[in-house]
């Protein structure tokens, strides 16, 4: 791209990103838009830099060692086998089809990948959501571990990396135009490679509502379907204590972009999309906002 160094526009992007203009009256305003809050004299810590400061480790920190050691051990290895079985055994779950095979690649699927924000409103049959799934979070092998000479534990390996072996990110999907998929919320288990239906139509389509954007912006209703990466942080956090926030947000990217790539792959359009309530999510879904928090939706569908 070529750009004009003579213009005004150029001139005044150099500006404003060279010089910081401090505010002293930023403090008495009524209205602070954020570039006003970090540019006001003497301008209190915010929690995200409270967050940043606080991240990685030091020499000699025998706490934060004996944490990660205790994962390391036997009873530790036994919990991150079995830690991912949710508790909802109890509602209906839908077996997923076998794959579409994902034949784009991996170059191409980079260089095409874009934000696709206008969908059509067709079907798209549940193989190709069983694919994008098993992409994102999905069991790949699975590794035996001896804890003892006659006692023998099976690792579940996945698709994206997950520090510790942890995987404190779920994956919930919302399907609306999902051919054999009623429209409601639903939950990937990995484990067992199902759906495990969670709620109706009803708070499938209020999800709908709790974004703020708008048709004209992003066609959400008529997307297929809508992600909800879900983190309990805490899981990873009992090993490696601020860190683990971190890791799970590390995680949360990773899922998104293998859900991109197949979607790309497989002809469909997506898009990221943080334009949303987060109160309103979190109580249609049921969440704490702190030991279940939702970090990411991704919509797509066909275009």
């Amino acid at each position: 791209m070529k750009i004009n160094i003579s213009s005004r526009y150029f001139q005044e992007a150099v500006y404003n990103n060279g010089y910081t203009n401090l505010m002293p009256h930023a403090k008495s305003s009524g209205f602070k838009i954020n570039s006003i809050k970090m540019q006001a004299i003497d301008n209190e810590t915010s929690l995200a830099e409270d967050f940043l400061v606080s991240l990685g480790f030091n020499k000699n920190q025998i706490e934060a060692e004996q944490s990660i050691l205790s994962y390391l051990l036997p009873t530790g290895t036994t919990l991150i086998a079995y830690a991912n079985h949710e508790a909802n055994q109890q509602f209906d779950k839908v077996l997923l089809p076998k794959s579409v095979p994902l034949n784009m690649s991996l170059e191409h699927a980079l260089r095409k990948r874009r934000s696709i924000r206008h969908y059509t409103g067709d079907s798209i049959p549940l193989n190709y959501l069983a694919t994008i799934l098993r992409a994102a979070c999905g069991i790949s092998t699975r590794t035996p571990i001896n804890l003892e000479e006659d006692t023998t534990i099976s690792i579940a390996k996945r698709t994206t990396a997950s520090a510790g072996g942890i995987y404190p990110v779920d994956v919930y999907i919302a399907a609306y135009h999902v051919e054999k998929l009623t429209t409601g919320v639903f939950q990937y288990n990995p484990a067992e490679d199902c759906l495990v239906q969670l709620y109706d139509d009803d708070v499938a389509n209020k999800l709908l509502q709790a974004f703020s954007t708008t048709e004209d912006q992003v066609s959400l209703k008529r997307a297929c379907f809508v992600i909800f990466l879900v983190g309990s942080a805490h899981k990873s956090m009992y090993k490696y204590g601020n860190n683990g926030l971190a890791f799970t947000l590390h995680e949360v990217g990773c899922i998104s972009q293998n859900i991109h790539l197949a979607a790309t792959a497989l002809g469909l359009g997506s898009v990221d999309c943080a334009s949303y309530y987060r109160k309103l999510m979190h109580g249609l879904l049921q969440f704490d906002g702190v030991y279940k928090h939702l970090f990411h939706t991704i919509i797509a569908g066909v275009h």
